[in-house]
């Protein structure tokens, strides 16, 4: 359900804090450089499009969100799935959702256990796989992990920042591997580069053993190291960049309930400005009063989580 209705986001001025800060604790974040008009068309447009997808839902049971994709109204996730997602998000991140809607549907993927498409407009849809219809749990994951990942993702989206999506993301799974290692996977081409070379040392294995062929597969085995070696050592560096920012908002007084909810409205760059900060803090007060005084999104935080 969207927060607000359509003349109440046409009246919506820049002045307004207050109704501001009420859309980022539903989980309207303004981009990074986005502006107030802009904020206020996706707004609309969201509005918009929230309304016409129910009433399709329905009125016929079924829409098409793209021309390959059809959720019906009898796969939709029940709403008190949400409850603890949100709780788990308002304590982490100062915000919840409650206007994106998710459904179970079959074309998810093997081993996923769901995903969010975000459209043009702004307006977000989980898919989650048939296998939680039934069940809370699937391998390693459970329901409400993948809920609340998903809804963070939405959140974010308009950040457009990778960098830390992932970390924020599985910020909240329950498991202390995938907390510090999920980051290693940004974007579906890390999965690929992972895994290319394990494909080509097969085939260089079957090659050798049926065509007793001398070929060396040490350059293989050497692929198969290098690129986890990688993943991993650039997601300690993002995640080292992160704890240091967070220990300089500690030390300068920010309440560490609010903490991660402030980086979590941060591009990666601006994270990295602020865990500068902790060797030489010296500049820190000129720059948040400049972020404060030049950005609307600024505003909006040092309302909600400033001291």
């Amino acid at each position: 359900m969207f927060p607000l209705d359509k003349e109440r986001v046409n009246n919506l001025k820049k002045e307004d804090l207050e109704a501001l800060c009420y859309l980022d604790s539903e989980g309207f974040l303004l981009g990074v450089n986005e502006s107030f008009i802009e904020y206020k068309i996706r707004l609309l447009k969201i509005c918009s499009d929230t309304a016409r997808v129910n009433s399709e839902i329905n009125v016929k049971k079924d829409v098409c969100i793209d021309s390959k994709i059809e959720i019906k109204a009898e796969e939709q996730l029940p709403k008190d799935k949400y409850i603890a997602p949100n709780l788990a998000l308002t304590q982490k991140y100062g915000f919840q959702i409650n206007w994106v809607d998710a459904f179970f549907h079959r074309n998810i993927g093997l081993l996923a256990g769901a995903c969010t498409l975000t459209f043009e407009s702004g307006l977000s849809f989980i898919l989650i796989s048939r296998k939680f219809k039934h069940k809370s749990k699937w391998l390693i994951y459970s329901l409400q992990e993948i809920i609340t990942h998903e809804l963070c993702h939405a959140a974010r989206m308009p950040i457009k920042d990778n960098m830390l999506e992932e970390f924020f993301a599985y910020n909240l799974s329950s498991s202390p591997i995938r907390r510090h290692f999920g980051n290693c996977f940004r974007n579906p081409l890390d999965s690929l580069l992972l895994f290319l070379p394990i494909l080509l040392l097969f085939l260089v294995q079957f090659y050798k053993a049926y065509f007793c062929s001398e070929l060396n597969s040490g350059f293989f085995w050497v692929l198969i190291l290098v690129y986890p070696l990688f993943l991993l050592i650039r997601n300690q560096i993002s995640v080292n960049i992160y704890k240091k920012a967070k220990r300089y908002l500690a030390k300068s007084g920010f309440s560490t309930t609010n903490i991660p909810a402030i980086l979590f409205r941060c591009s990666y760059n601006e994270i990295k400005k602020i865990a500068g900060f902790y060797a030489d803090s010296s500049k820190s007060e000129a720059w948040f009063c400049k972020k404060n005084n030049t950005e609307i999104r600024w505003k909006i935080i040092s309302r909600r989580f400033f001291p």
